[in-house]
């Protein structure tokens, strides 16, 4: 049952994954930079790095735990893309446009992972819990 969890978690992550990417995208038309990738890296790094802080994960049932963190949110963060399209622009020599996208993805999710987290923690310290 636990791939099935996954499974069903991961669909979802990836299409909601597609729809953000491409409403992005479709903002930023002709643009040098992979916004609807980095978005997504940053919203999901965010995301992760709230729930993560906010639900005790270790009183989460299993089934969906991994439905939510490995699925949803795996399914929804794309660094598998993010690396792909680093390589194409390195292949396109686009040296410093693929640094950049390296840097900022890294720099701002690392950002937006400890926001969420912290942000989790001070409501749950404004709510007494």
């Amino acid at each position: 049952m636990k791939f099935f969890y996954i499974f069903i978690g991961g669909g979802i992550g990836s299409i909601l994954r597609f729809l953000t990417s491409y409403w992005v995208n479709e903002k930023f038309y002709n643009t040098f930079f992979p916004w609807g990738t980095f978005t997504v890296n940053i919203v999901g790094s965010f995301v992760i790095g709230f729930l993560w802080g906010v639900i005790p994960v270790e009183k989460l049932p299993p089934e969906f735990r991994d439905f939510l963190f490995i699925g949803m949110l795996g399914g929804f963060t794309t660094f598998s893309s993010f690396m792909l399209e680093t390589l194409n622009l390195v292949r396109d020599s686009e040296f410093k446009v693929a640094f950049l996208n390296v840097v900022l993805s890294a720099l701002f999710g690392f950002l937006a992972v400890s926001g969420g987290f912290l942000l989790s923690k001070s409501m749950l310290k404004l709510k007494g819990i």
